[in-house]
C-alpha cells in the first residue's frame, strides 16, 4: 500500500504515581505514513451553540507501534489532534498485518 502523507499518533505510557497516588503518563509520538479522507460531518444545536462533528477515516502503514487498549490515544494530521473513535483496527490479507484503520473525530 503506497501511502501519500504522514500521521503523528502519540501513545500514553504509564511512568509512575504522583505524590497523592494517581497514574502519571507520558507521551510517545511517531510519524506514521497514513492516508486520512473524509467520512462525514454532523452539525448539532444545543443551548444556543453549534457543535460541529467532523469523522475521517485514517488508514497507516503496518510500522505504527501502539498499544491498541490505549484510552488516550491521539492522532494528529495537519495540525488537528483527532480523537479515536472506536479502536484501531488490524487489516489482514492472507493472514499478515497488511495496515491498520481508524476513524479519527474532530469537534468544534
Amino acid at each position: 500500500m503506497i501511502f501519500h502523507d504522514t500521521v503523528t499518533l502519540a501513545t500514553s505510557v504509564k511512568v509512575g504515581e504522583d505524590a497523592h497516588g494517581n497514574d502519571e503518563y507520558e507521551w510517545i509520538e511517531q510519524t506514521v505514513p497514513a492516508d486520512v479522507w473524509p467520512l462525514n460531518t454532523d452539525q448539532k444545536i444545543g443551548e444556543g451553540s453549534l457543535t460541529v462533528v467532523q469523522r475521517y477515516q485514517v488508514s497507516m502503514s503496518k510500522t505504527a507501534n501502539f498499544d491498541p487498549d490505549d484510552p488516550y490515544l491521539r492522532i494528529t494530521w495537519q495540525g488537528r489532534q483527532f480523537d479515536v473513535e472506536g479502536s484501531i483496527e488490524a487489516h489482514m490479507v492472507r493472514g499478515r498485518l497488511h495496515h491498520y484503520e481508524a476513524i479519527g473525530k474532530l469537534t468544534g
